[in-house]
């Protein structure tokens, strides 16, 4: 017999994870309301006027803070990204609060131009919050372990030469023999050595290899694994994710859910049953192994959308930013004391000119 183990770091680390979140998110939002306050556009659009010595530097402090704080997930989230070459969201995100910060701390040393202090907050501030959410529903895998711890028995029934002792199941050891009564659960995997009875095969797994073979051929799969124990299932994966490899899981019962889990795509049957829809990320309504296509065809036209939106956010910042300070530069110049002139450049040249020459054709 081979007792069960009661193990699931990534669900801890979720829950870090969550509170990581919720945490830059208010310390984020609670900078935000001052960096709100100080920003010339919006006491225009609000009507009031709130100044004093020094408060653009007040401002970048505070936006600084709120950049690389509560941007901090971000930017290390694009540095994974770009090691592995897959740039996604992270990227996205990330590309925008720092243009958005760099250029508005070069505006508020002395290059002409806006600042886009509060955008970069609030932009910050709303992704902070949309991944405290995302990371709260990741837990729901969690929880659909706990519900299948629940449904493990706890103790089992040990013989040994002095009569049957109960035992933790913990404590189980390989060549254990151990008694079940009807109607009890199987504490443990293991061989029928003496007496029959009739099994729930909703605990059962294995698939049969002949069965798993017309199955592997109709969804033009390169390989399969079949007749695998629970935990052999999780161990397979791991295997495939250690050589590399991006592994979705598509399961339906309750001995699926911790592979479901290890996956790195889970995928349930919405016929199956409750503990393995909860672990999964994506349920087929259809019952249909074959929309597993359909599921990645989407995933993949998501993806290139985003890295669309990633090549545009690129190209809109790398070509507005330099024609908006190049602007800024030319208006500040034209501002500056000792010529007053048109507002067209043209004009600028032509009437100073035109005075110079003016002036040089008064008779002494």
């Amino acid at each position: 017999m081979q007792g069960h183990k009661k193990h699931h770091p990534s669900a801890e680390h979720h829950k870090m994870m969550m509170k990581d979140f919720k945490k830059r998110f208010v310390v984020s939002t609670a900078l935000t309301i001052p960096i709100l306050l100080l920003s010339p556009l919006i006491q225009r659009f609000l009507g009031f006027t709130f100044a004093f010595a020094g408060d653009r530097y007040v401002l970048f402090a505070l936006s600084a803070i709120v950049y690389f704080y509560g941007g901090k997930p971000f930017l290390l989230g694009m540095r994974d990204e770009l090691r592995k070459r897959t740039p996604g969201m992270m990227t996205l995100i990330a590309l925008a609060i720092t243009v958005a910060f760099f250029y508005s701390a070069a505006v508020t040393f002395g290059l002409p131009g806006k600042t886009f202090y509060w955008e970069l907050a609030t932009l910050i501030d709303i992704m902070l919050l949309g991944h405290y959410i995302e990371m709260r529903s990741v837990l729901g895998a969690s929880r659909a372990l706990e519900e299948l711890i629940k449904l493990m028995p706890t103790e089992a029934h040990l013989i040994t030469p002095e009569g049957i002792k109960e035992v933790p199941v913990s404590d189980l050891r390989k060549g254990d023999i151990v008694l079940i009564k009807p109607g009890e659960k199987i504490p443990s995997d293991g061989i029928v050595i003496e007496g029959e009875t009739s099994v729930n095969e909703a605990m059962l797994t294995g698939d049969n290899s002949k069965v798993a073979k017309w199955v592997a051929e109709e969804l033009n799969l390169d390989g399969y694994f079949a007749e695998v124990l629970p935990h052999q299932k999780s161990m397979k994966i791991k295997e495939l994710q250690e050589k590399g490899s991006i592994v979705a899981m598509v399961g339906d019962g309750i001995n699926d859910a911790p592979a479901l889990i290890q996956a790195d795509v889970g995928i349930a049957i919405g016929a199956g049953t409750d503990v393995a829809i909860e672990s999964a990320d994506i349920v087929l309504i259809k019952n249909d192994p074959r929309d597993v296509i359909t599921a990645i065809h989407l995933a993949r036209a998501t993806y290139r959308k985003m890295v669309e939106n990633l090549a545009w956010a690129t190209g809109y910042n790398a070509l507005a930013i330099p024609l908006a300070a190049g602007y800024s530069l030319w208006l500040w110049n034209l501002t500056k004391p000792g010529c007053r002139c048109s507002a067209n450049e043209s004009e600028y040249g032509n009437s100073c000119g035109k005075r110079e020459v003016s002036k040089d054709l008064v008779p002494s």
